[in-house]
């Protein structure tokens, strides 16, 4: 895998900066994948470097990025704000398009993790470029997945801090700033055990805005996703996974028109499913990608559902 720094700007003239990735050895210009980092991701997280590999040794290339605030990027740090990485994400799609070195017509987005996921499915129902988008780990709903992390009297809680802290700012007051990792989200005992973010998390900005929970409680990816606009969904979940909900890529799946494919991985946890089933999860996203991103454009028809064992693959 060769990696070049490029950039490109934000609608609010902050320079982004991006990864891209590309085969060592590939057709002369190959089809890219779009990336914008998961919940509290970076571009150049070894875990994205891994599934990168894996998709440049199958012929794609990747571009990824860095949020506003995050990484190499320029702008505040400290918020989460869905609707302005989406809109990153079709200004990456720009860039894509423009690149001499891969062929900007056969363009599809990747989102891994949570708000990546939910962000690629937003972006790619909002935009009639990319022909096919990858969503593992996904948040359909982010009022549901806040609430999910909590008790009925923790989640009374955070709405009324959230309130509160409302009124602090439109009285003129300073907004609260809040550790991302238990006060925004709450951590599973699967993430406090995994050494998978530690990297990452160590070059975050320890506080950030609790007022990043409004824009969270007002994300809701499933709602734009309809049946009359397909955009080649392949949705995938690790079952019963308590921090990006399993039912959450039902319900994208669900709403989704022709072709769509779900994709189910069992006996494994959130944060190693990529690790356990590292070749079999990138073979289903370079399959479903020969499929949609083929220079003659044709694609079969495709609605179903696989389920991947770690260890061993099950029709």
């Amino acid at each position: 895998m060769r990696t070049e720094r490029v950039s490109f700007r934000s609608a609010g003239g902050e320079r982004l900066a991006a990864l891209l990735r590309l085969p060592d050895r590939a057709e002369a210009r190959p089809p890219i994948l779009v990336q914008g980092p998961g919940w509290l991701g970076l571009a150049d997280a070894p875990h994205y470097a891994r599934l990168h590999e894996d998709l440049t040794a199958r012929g794609y290339a990747v571009l990824v990025f860095d949020h506003r605030g995050f990484g190499e990027s320029e702008g505040e740090p400290g918020w989460i704000l869905p609707e302005q990485q989406i809109a990153d994400v079709r200004l990456a799609c720009d860039l894509a398009e423009a690149l001499p070195q891969v062929d900007g017509a056969r363009l599809g987005l990747l989102g891994v993790g949570g708000t990546g996921a939910g962000n690629a499915i937003a972006a790619a129902c909002r935009d009639p470029r990319p022909r096919c988008v990858v969503a593992f780990h996904v948040v359909a709903d982010g009022a549901d997945w806040l609430r999910r992390m909590r008790t009925p009297a923790e989640w009374a809680a955070f709405q009324a801090r959230v309130a509160a802290d409302r009124r602090v700012r439109d009285a003129g007051g300073p907004g609260a700033l809040v550790d991302p990792r238990e006060e925004l989200m709450v951590q599973s005992d699967d993430r406090r055990g995994s050494a998978a973010k530690q990297s990452t998390d160590a070059r975050l900005a320890p506080r950030f805005h609790l007022a990043s929970a409004e824009a969270l409680l007002r994300y809701r990816p499933v709602d734009e996703i309809t049946a009359a606009r397909p955009r080649a969904l392949l949705a995938v979940t690790v079952a019963e996974d308590p921090v990006t909900p399993e039912d959450h890529a039902r319900w994208v799946y669900a709403r989704a028109g022709a072709p769509k494919r779900l994709v189910v991985i069992e006996g494994t946890t959130h944060y190693r499913a990529q690790h356990d089933c590292r070749a079999e999860l990138a073979d289903e996203i370079a399959a479903w990608c020969d499929l949609h991103l083929a220079a003659d454009g044709a694609a079969d028809v495709v609605t179903e559902e696989h389920v991947i064992r770690a260890g061993a693959r099950v029709a």
